[in-house]
């Protein structure tokens, strides 16, 4: 089966590239999306919302080809990937989602550890949410001044979703300046903030009819198993220790067993 990996902010379609060589073992095709307003990728001025962009990539898929694939979503493409089984379940025959948002995160002391983590992170580090959200156009003016400043600003976000990882936090010097450098080349930066205040006030959708997986990390991960159980078709869920926000590249051994074993699930019951 074919399979679309979806990023979040503030990576890109590069989070993805130490997973596709394996992953071309058990996916016909691999599709590395880009957001529209992150890097070249176009969008209006005022952004787009989540179920826009679904209805984008969809389209994308079925200009490729591609009838029926599987999703994985990161962060933001976690929700992404959700509004896609609820508005094209009768091409999407599964989801697999990373730092799972709005369906599979924590919601209540009755998460857990889950929770407490969300709650730690609300309590140390989601300013940038409010400010992304509420005013990012004033913000991009001193981000797409300086691409010292813009590069920093990516670093808090990954100091504070991965675990201890040394100053690479895991990720790898050459992820970070690339994907610094596919925002900064683009002048996107702004344009990559609007999906946080397009979409601030997200709409409820539906429980997920598709088939739905999610892999829970270490650190900066706070999806909930009664959360993802109650809101979607969970027929798989994997945890581990380690790991971190952006588990692609810092725990990717993991992240490809986890993604290869709903595959091969999905073959079987497809």
């Amino acid at each position: 089966m074919p399979i679309l990996l979806i990023h979040g902010w503030p990576t890109s379609f590069l989070a993805f590239h130490r997973i596709v060589g394996p992953m071309t073992r058990v996916a016909s095709e691999i599709v590395l999306a880009i957001l529209p307003g992150f890097g070249a990728a176009p969008a209006p001025r005022e952004g787009m919302t989540i179920a826009a962009i679904a209805g984008v990539f969809a389209d994308a898929m079925k200009w490729l080809g591609h009838s029926r694939f599987i999703v994985h979503g990161q962060d933001g493409g976690s929700v992404i990937a959700r509004q896609m089984t609820v508005d094209f379940a009768d091409h999407v025959c599964g989801v697999h989602v990373s730092a799972g948002l709005q369906g599979f995160m924590a919601d209540g002391p009755a998460c857990g550890d889950s929770w407490r983590r969300l709650s730690a992170f609300a309590d140390a580090g989601r300013g940038y949410l409010h400010v992304q959200s509420r005013r990012p156009d004033f913000l991009a003016v001193a981000l797409g001044d300086s691409p010292a400043g813009m590069l920093a600003w990516q670093l808090d976000k990954y100091q504070l979703w991965q675990a201890s990882l040394g100053p690479d936090f895991g990720l790898g010097d050459d992820f970070i300046l690339a994907n610094a450098t596919f925002y900064w080349a683009a002048g996107s930066i702004g344009s990559s903030m609007r999906i946080y205040s397009k979409n601030r006030d997200l709409p409820a959708t539906p429980p997920s009819p598709v088939p739905t997986a999610v892999s829970v990390f270490g650190t900066g991960d706070f999806a909930c198993r009664e959360v993802s159980a109650r809101e979607n078709n969970l027929i798989a869920w994997y945890e581990h220790a380690s790991g971190g926000h952006v588990a692609a590249l810092d725990a990717t051994g993991d992240f490809v067993a986890d993604l290869s074993n709903f595959v091969s699930r999905m073959e079987t019951v497809s």
